[in-house]
C-alpha cells in the first residue's frame, strides 16, 4: 500500500524526470535554434561565393546578347498557374532565341538556387536570418530568370521543377510587400489626411 510520504517521493520523482525532459527539450530546441542560424549564415556567404558570380555571368551574356527583358519588376512575377500558363508561350520564345550555352547556364544557375532555397523550405536555414542581407537580390535573380522558370515549370506549372526556388520566392516577397504596406501606412499616418477645408471657408470668384 502506498503512504502519504510514499506518493509525495513518487511525485517528487517525476516532477524531477519531468523537468530534466522539460530541459532537455530545451536544450535541443536551442541547440536547433542555433544550427538552423548558422546554416541561414553559411547560405548567405554561399550567396556571395558561388550563387551571385553565376549569376553574374549570365547577366553579362544577356548584355552581350541584347537579350530583351520579360519581367521588368518583381511584382510582375507570379507562379500562380493560370498566369503561368497565360504566359508559357512567350516564355517558350524567349528561352529558345538563347544560344544553348547560355540556356545551360541559367539551368545550373537554377538548380544551384534550387539546393540553396532548398534550406530555407525545409527549415534546416533560418529564412528570418538571411532575409535582410539575401532577400532583394534573390528577388531580383528569380526575376531574371522568370521566363527559364515558366518553360522548366510548364507541365506542371503547380509543383513542377524548381518548387523550393518558387516557393521561398512567395514567401520572401509576400514579406516584402506587407513590410513596403506597413511603411506606407506609418508614412500616411504620420503626415495626417489631408482634408478639404471646411464648407464656407473658401468664396467662389
Amino acid at each position: 500500500m502506498l503512504t502519504a510520504a510514499g506518493s509525495f517521493v513518487v511525485a517528487a520523482v517525476a516532477w524531477r524526470g519531468l523537468r530534466s525532459l522539460s530541459l532537455a527539450k530545451a536544450d535541443m530546441l536551442n541547440r536547433a535554434q542555433r544550427s538552423s542560424v548558422h546554416a541561414a549564415v553559411e547560405r548567405c556567404e554561399e550567396m556571395a561565393r558561388i550563387l551571385l558570380p553565376m549569376h553574374h555571368e549570365v547577366l553579362a551574356e544577356f548584355v552581350v546578347r541584347q537579350v530583351p527583358v520579360f519581367a521588368s519588376a518583381v511584382a510582375d512575377v507570379s507562379f500562380e498557374a493560370d498566369e503561368e500558363t497565360g504566359k508559357i508561350d512567350a516564355a517558350v520564345a524567349w528561352v529558345s532565341a538563347l544560344d544553348p550555352v547560355l540556356q545551360r547556364k541559367i539551368i545550373g544557375l537554377l538548380n544551384a538556387m534550387e539546393v540553396w532555397a532548398m534550406h530555407f523550405t525545409l527549415g534546416l536555414a533560418d529564412r528570418n536570418v538571411a532575409f535582410d542581407p539575401c532577400s532583394s537580390v534573390y528577388c531580383q535573380m528569380v526575376m531574371q530568370l522568370y521566363p527559364a522558370l515558366l518553360t522548366q515549370r510548364r507541365a506542371d506549372p503547380v509543383s513542377g521543377p524548381f518548387q523550393n526556388v518558387v516557393l521561398l520566392f512567395r514567401d520572401w516577397y509576400s514579406t516584402k510587400a506587407k513590410a513596403q504596406l506597413l511603411k506606407d501606412l506609418q508614412r500616411h499616418q504620420t503626415r495626417g489626411p489631408s482634408l478639404p477645408p471646411p464648407i464656407g471657408t473658401v468664396l467662389d470668384r
